[in-house]
């Protein structure tokens, strides 16, 4: 089976690629025969070092290390909370606020469905800053920043507040498109895409700045979200 995989970035110690909606970052344990994106790129890069992850339905951009150290430097710098991710999410609902900082304690692994669930006593302190791009029908286009980086956190965090993200099976499956919604979206899959990243270059100490093109079932989208998204984050 051939996938193809548009990298956006390669170097010695990096590889920035968009990841499409429906391929696993990585391999799935219960299903090793599962093409997974890690496998795909192993096919070409002999040593390759996971960093970071993205569900299976999400999109968009993941880095991979491609050596010890870079793969060290950039684990720093996540525990460090000093690389930035912003995603794009259509929600359901119509949220009268802009912007909103969602503060609620998660803990991953909940419950009997393996979600990331609200537990105020004995979860970890979590943070996602939303800002609102636009509203079409009884939906929004929002742009999530996570501050943390914990399993399911923006899907988690926007189902807690009760405008979860459209499609998604796990935290919003009771969602039914009211009707014009299916022009908008097309394909019925979790409508979240890591669009962009911003990281410091493992040896140089550079600032990268990555984003990936929007998906077609994101092509109603009438504002520019690069340029919404550098106009306000330094709010993040």
């Amino acid at each position: 089976m051939t996938i193809d995989i548009n990298i956006l970035y390669v170097d010695d110690d990096l590889i920035v690629v968009d990841k499409p909606t429906g391929l696993l970052s990585i391999a799935d344990g219960y299903h090793p025969n599962t093409p997974h994106l890690y496998g795909c790129l192993s096919n070409t890069f002999s040593e390759l070092y996971i960093v970071h992850r993205l569900d299976k339905e999400t999109s968009g951009v993941i880095v991979f290390a491609r050596n010890k150290n870079a793969h060290r430097s950039i684990n720093q710098q996540f525990e460090k909370r000093l690389i930035k991710k912003y995603y794009l999410a259509w929600i359901a609902g119509r949220p009268e606020w802009d912007n909103y900082s969602i503060e609620i304690p998660l803990r991953v692994n909940g419950d009997r469905k393996h979600r990331t669930i609200p537990d105020k006593e004995n979860g970890k302190n979590a943070i996602t800053d939303i800002r609102v791009l636009e509203h079409a029908h009884q939906n929004t286009l929002v742009i999530a920043a996570p501050k943390t980086g914990y399993t399911h956190q923006i899907r988690s965090h926007l189902a807690a507040i009760q405008y979860p993200i459209l499609f998604d099976s796990l935290y919003n499956p009771e969602y039914k498109p009211v009707p014009g919604n299916t022009k908008m979206i097309p394909d019925k899959r979790l409508m979240l895409h890591a669009f962009h990243i911003s990281l410091s270059h493992p040896s140089s100490g550079e600032k990268l700045n990555f984003h990936c093109q929007i998906p077609q079932d994101f092509i109603h989208i009438t504002h520019d979200p690069i340029e919404i998204l550098e106009q306000f984050k330094n709010e993040f």
